[in-house]
């Protein structure tokens, strides 16, 4: 955020970055579907966590650098990002 306050005029991340990364990733989504989807016979609703990588042009300019199927995460995030998990994924089956 701070990089982007030294913009001239200064930019909201949440205005002009955010965007098009949820833009990217909803697309990138889409264009995997087929392969993400569980087999038509399954009664088990898999999910996978994803780690998509962005660089930051000097236009704030946002491109995809990669996605990982195994991302790592910090340790401090891991808390937060289980407690999601099993909100959004696991709760609602039982």
């Amino acid at each position: 955020h701070e990089y982007l306050q030294t913009q001239n005029p200064p930019a909201d991340f949440h205005l002009h970055v955010l965007p098009q990364i949820k833009h990217i990733i909803r697309e990138a989504l889409k264009a995997g579907k087929a392969k993400l989807e569980p087999l038509p016979d399954s009664v088990l609703q898999p999910f996978q966590v994803f780690g998509f990588d962005f660089l930051l042009d000097q236009d704030l300019k946002v491109w995809l650098l990669e996605i990982n199927g195994s991302p790592a995460s910090r340790e401090l995030l891991l808390p937060d990002m289980s407690l999601g998990i099993i909100t959004t994924a696991i709760l609602p089956s039982f």
